[in-house]
């Protein structure tokens, strides 16, 4: 895999994120366990940083070594 082929499918991984980070927010929202503060919700999004993390570090390792 080239540095371009694995930089496309980081930023899909990212855009990924970002959507299923929206999502979250939303729901922890309406159910009312979303808290004002910086980092008062971090636990909300533990899983999806290590499932992300995951992706992208297997994505790096694939990478051509030039």
């Amino acid at each position: 895999m080239t540095k371009r082929q694995a930089l496309e499918e980081i930023k899909k991984i990212l855009d990924d994120y970002v959507k299923k980070s929206d999502k979250i927010i939303r729901n922890a929202k309406q159910s009312g366990i979303w808290l004002m503060g910086l980092d008062s919700n971090n636990g909300l999004f533990k899983q999806l940083q290590k499932e992300c993390n995951e992706k992208i570090k297997q994505i790096v390792s694939m990478v051509d070594k030039d």
